[in-house]
This record gives structure tokens, C-alpha cells and sequence, in this order.
């Protein structure tokens, strides 16, 4: 009875990390299509993700990179926090979006002064 319970708990925590990974990836994919998009002035053109590159300011590998690094490392924190003390699954999953979310936007305003203004 006790290996079912712990197999069942295995289980649930395996997809539930599953389930969080695809969704920071859709958030980062969010994130990178804005970047591309948003802050593309008229004279640059289409622009989406690699094609027709415009760059700096959001749209700068490292401002992506950036992104995904704090989404890993959230989703890191989440996971360890889930394993070691089995909190409520809903309550991480809402604090990781939360957290990244916010991290995201920081990472929005705080990228042209590091990585320079957007260009054509």
C-alpha cells in the first residue's frame, strides 16, 4: 500500500513538472514574440523571432536568454519546493506564474539600458 501511495505521489509530481515546463515555455515563446514585435519601429519591417532581424533593447539574445534563465530557475525553485516539503501543487503553480510573470516585466523595462535601444 505504502509503494502505490509513493508511486502515485511519484507520478503526480513527475507531471505536474512536466506540465510546468510546457507552460514557462509558452510563456517564454509569449515573451519573445513581444520582444520581436513590440518595440519594432515601422522603418524595421516584419520582424518575428529570428527572420528579418531587428535587434537590441528586448529583442537581444541576451534579453532572451535572460528569460529563459529565470523561468529555469523558478521552475527549479518550484520543483525543489514541491519534492522537499509538498506544498499545495496549486499554490506553486500560481506563485511560478506570478513570479515569472513580474520577472518578466522588470526584464522588459530594465533591458534597453542594458543591452542598448532597439535598432533596425
Amino acid at each position: 500500500m505504502a509503494g502505490e501511495r509513493e508511486s502515485h505521489s511519484l507520478g503526480l509530481f513527475v507531471a505536474w513538472v512536466v506540465g510546468m515546463s510546457i507552460l514557462g515555455l509558452v510563456i517564454w515563446i509569449v515573451y519573445a514574440v513581444a520582444a520581436q514585435t513590440g518595440g519594432a519601429e515601422a522603418a524595421c519591417g516584419p520582424s518575428f523571432l529570428w527572420a528579418s532581424w531587428s535587434g537590441g533593447g528586448q529583442a537581444t539574445a541576451g534579453s532572451l536568454t535572460a528569460a529563459a534563465v529565470l523561468g529555469g530557475s523558478l521552475l527549479v525553485l518550484a520543483g525543489v519546493a514541491a519534492w522537499r516539503v509538498w506544498l499545495k501543487l496549486g499554490f506553486l503553480f500560481t506563485g511560478f506564474v506570478g513570479l515569472y510573470a513580474l520577472g518578466l516585466a522588470v526584464l522588459w523595462y530594465t533591458t534597453p539600458p542594458i543591452w542598448g535601444p532597439r535598432y533596425c
